[in-house]
């Protein structure tokens, strides 16, 4: 009962910290605290606010939501508050209708509020107060001003620098001042206030456009500026918002590059790109962009192609048909959000990546590649999940991963691996659990792991000969220390700085301890004892919809990595969704699903790292369908699937009747057609043709004819009349005088015959 109670329990855990996003009311101002939880405080990324606020909840919002990336308050009203509890550090009269002054900066530490990514501003605001969102470094993409909004203050949006599109909607322009913002790259607002913006104080400094939608279709590649201004889109700079069909190429790319200035969003999904290819620096520091789209067949992304363009607020526009991409392709790219999916890439360039802090949801590297290069995605502080390195990679560059505090779970490192470069997992203090440095590196380098605060037990490899200065720097919830050299690994007086030696044992080789005692550094671990050193290999786990695979009790996500001891075996269990059933399962490539027993498969032992594939199908049933005409045919159908048939009779015969598993259907034909009923098992269609002139005189005969559980049924037949049974080809095989008004005939399975009565001859096959 214990154990039971313990598993809802972290079910019920889980389920409460994934709500990361929530929508309140607040009915009265000044409430907002009393509406959330202080889970809720620490753990929500995302809110949406309604009803009327004031200061107060402003306070609250930015001080006490820890982990607050999107508020939108589109939907409030701010009221009017004067008082000490609000966002200025002493007594205050709040206007309302104003963001209030210190917003979202703290005015005692002169700290924005940085986890804030987002804003969206209410309707009805007027006025942006001093310092509003001043110092919120991570806000990216498009401020929206609402039309009511006259006057944003001093600082207001000081150092966001990550906002580049403003979005004014009054046609007057708001008062501002040269303190205001960071400098933007482009201000849209309405046609009418075009020229009072240009004139305007401190708005004329900055590049002022109106929304321009330009949807073209460019039929060859290197005349698009041409034919842009030919079909009288001009000036080009005037374009704020273009999606292309057709074809282009780098001479075009370089146009809309330099010389569409306004333009925020390009959608190229419906263009072929000449040689599938974006060329180096297609688009660097356009800063203007917001948000591109690229087409499928495009395989390859040079160098620096987006590196700077720092608006930029969408997904990552990596499609599926790309393998290449470039050094610093995508660099500084804070504003992209989303998963980063490039399973489909061979080549990934140095600093690919590096920069996109945005960038929020999993990382998922393709198999196919051999090489995380220096600076891969340094700084990719949002990205989220288990970190899944691929068995095919053979190096880890440089600052691979540096920063990436978010990646969480155990980290299996490639026994492929020879050396761990300096600072590639230094930061990542989302990475915790066991960490196993396979016996294939041999060298540590410097800052390797340092500041990887959640790892607690460390194993390393025998072949591990020097590990480096710093290279666990400040990894302090290390507590267990495992190694399997004999000679010590030369190491120095800061490479485990930071760790408490008085606690984290040491583990070494049995034989060895003498020499870990008189080494100067090793013998700092107070708790040092000899025993055996393992090695562990990576499992990756694959996992199919339809179905879920179990170790033990913990259900296994896919793509998730499991650390296997060499030579043990792992023993996997499976459920299945109703309506499906096991279709493959791979180990390294090879089909092993025929040594399932009781929907349990274990694996051999592990030697090396592997993959584990596990797919599900839809089970599948046998639909027998028995027509005089054609026999009876067998047809495989999925669960839940509703096959159609119809049926069109021989020359002189009609549909008499239809049933399904023994019930009569034909009233359920549609024109012909009939559809199954969702298929949950085996099932048996059988169909009777009557002759179209009838035998007797009677041709609306009540008599029917038709098959069930391997017999012939004639109901209807009144006593005394004669029902005869004929093969097809004309023999008599029965004849029955009626004494009821059903008989059955018994015939052979798989044969057609004609049954006759006084009224009409039926064809059917039993």
């Amino acid at each position: 009962m214990k154990q039971t109670l313990l598993i809802v329990y972290a079910l019920l855990w889980s389920v409460t910290l994934s709500a990361q996003s929530k929508s309140v009311n607040v009915t009265t101002a000044g409430t907002l605290s009393t509406l959330l939880t202080t889970t809720e405080n620490s753990t929500l990324t995302e809110l949406v606010l309604t009803g009327t606020i004031d200061a107060r909840d402003f306070l609250h919002i930015r001080d006490n939501m820890t982990m607050l990336e999107v508020l939108n308050i589109s939907g409030v009203n701010i009221k009017g508050f004067n008082g000490a509890g609000g966002t200025y550090t002493s007594n205050y009269n709040y206007p309302a209708n104003e963001l209030p002054v210190n917003c979202f900066f703290n005015g005692l530490t002169n700290v924005g509020k940085t986890t804030l990514r987002s804003i969206t501003l209410p309707a009805s605001l007027k006025t942006v107060g001093t310092n509003a969102v001043r110092g919120c470094t991570n806000i990216t993409g498009v401020l929206t001003l609402p039309v009511g909004v006259t006057t944003v203050g001093n600082y207001a949006f000081n150092g966001c620098t990550g906002i580049k599109i403003i979005n004014s909607l009054n046609p007057t322009p708001p008062v501002i001042y040269s303190t205001t913002f960071a400098t933007p790259s482009v201000v849209y607002v309405p046609v009418a206030g075009v020229t009072a913006y240009k004139a305007a104080a401190v708005w004329s400094g900055y590049l002022i456009a109106s929304e321009k939608r330009v949807t073209f279709y460019n039929p060859t590649a290197g005349s698009l500026a041409v034919n842009i201004i030919k079909a009288g889109y001009t000036p080009l700079s005037s374009i704020t918002h273009l999606t292309l069909t057709g074809n282009i190429n780098d001479l075009d790319i370089a146009q809309i590059k330099s010389s569409m200035t306004a333009l925020t969003e390009l959608d190229l999904s419906g263009v072929a790109i000449t040689n599938n290819a974006l060329a180096d620096n297609a688009f660097v520091n356009k800063t203007t962009l917001t948000v591109v789209k690229l087409p499928e067949t495009l395989t390859s992304i040079g160098a620096s192609v987006f590196s700077g363009c720092t608006a930029l607020a969408c997904a990552i526009p990596v499609p599926a048909s790309v393998t290449f991409i470039g050094n610093s392709a995508f660099s500084n790219c804070v504003g992209l959000v989303g998963n980063l999916n490039i399973e489909n890439v061979t080549t990934l360039g140095t600093s690919a990546f590096a920069g996109c802090k945005s960038l929020n949801g999993t990382l998922t590297l393709p198999n196919a590649l051999t090489s995380i290069a220096t600076s891969a995605f340094d700084g990719c502080s949002s990205l989220t999940g288990q970190l899944k390195i691929p068995a095919s990679v053979t190096s880890i560059g440089t600052y691979a991963f540096r920063n990436c505090a978010k990646l969480s779970g155990s980290l299996v490192i490639p026994s492929s691996i020879t050396t761990i470069a300096g600072y590639a997992f230094s930061g990542c203090a989302g990475l915790s659990g066991q960490l196993m440095i396979p016996n294939s590196v041999t060298s540590i380098s410097g800052y390797a792991f340092a500041g990887c605060t959640s790892i607690t037990d460390l194993s390393i490899g025998k072949n591990v000969a020097t590990i480096s200065d710093y290279a666990f720097q400040n990894a302090t919830g290390l507590r267990s220390i495992v190694v399997g050299r004999s000679a010590p690994a030369t190491i120095y007086a800061s490479t485990f700085a930071g760790v408490n030696k008085e606690l984290c044992t040491l583990t070494v080789p049995t034989g060895s301890l003498q020499l870990y005692s008189n080494n100067i550094y090793w013998r700092e671990f107070i708790f040092m004892s000899e025993g055996s050193f393992t090695e562990a290999f990576g499992l990756t786990m694959k996992t199919g919809t339809g179905g879920s695979v179990y170790d033990g009790a913990t259900l296994i996500s896919n793509n998730s990595i499991l650390n296997v001891t060499s030579g043990s075996s792992k023993t996997f269990r499976f459920t299945f969704t109703t309506g499906y059933e096991i279709d493959q399962i791979l180990l390294d490539g090879q089909r092993v699903e025929d040594q399932v027993v009781n929907n349990q498969y274990t694996t051999p032992a592990i030697t090396a790292n592997a993959t584990l594939s596990v797919t599900f199908r839809k089970v599948r049933y046998l639909i027998q369908i028995k027509s005089a005409d054609n026999g009876t045919v067998n047809l495989q159908a999925e669960y839940g699937s509703r096959p159609a048939f119809s049926f069109t009779p021989s020359a002189g015969w009609n549909l008499h009747t239809a049933t399904y598993n023994g019930a009569d259907v034909l009233s359920s034909l549609v024109n012909g057609f009939y559809t199954l009923p969702a298929v949950t098992r085996d099932g048996i269609l059988s169909v009777a043709y009557e002759l179209t002139t009838p035998v007797g005189s009677l041709s609306s005969s009540p008599v029917k004819v038709f098959t069930l559980t391997g017999n012939i049924v004639v109901e209807g037949a009144t006593a005394g009349e004669v029902v005869e049974l004929f093969t097809s080809d004309g023999v008599r095989v029965a004849s029955v005088r009626a004494a009821s008004d059903r008989i059955l005939l018994q015939a052979k399975q798989g044969e057609t015959y004609i049954v006759r009565t006084k009224s009409k001859s039926v064809k059917l096959v039993l």
